[in-house]
């Protein structure tokens, strides 16, 4: 795993990283950033469970978050910090 501003090994968070669901969700999102139901799709992981390791994902600097609006309404997609999963 190759980190772009991220040392994992010194987060204490950092065993969640190894769960199936969270590399599931890493790999969707790096490079192009999607939003949660996007992911959520594409992953076949539940939309509540994305939100949740997404929320987790960004508090760990994990994960970075942009806007965009669309009629409207604000949409948030999640791009992966790390360059490779």
């Amino acid at each position: 795993m190759h980190l772009d501003e991220i040392d994992v090994k010194n987060d204490l968070k950092s065993p969640m990283i190894f769960d199936n669901v969270t590399k599931r969700i890493l790999a969707e999102i790096t490079g192009t950033p999607k939003s949660a139901i996007e992911i959520s799709k594409s992953t076949n992981i539940p939309l509540t469970t994305a939100y949740r390791r997404l929320h987790s994902l960004v508090e760990q600097k994990l994960v970075r978050i942009s806007g965009i609006i669309i009629e409207g309404k604000k949409n948030f997609l999640y791009e992966s910090k790390i360059k490779t999963v």
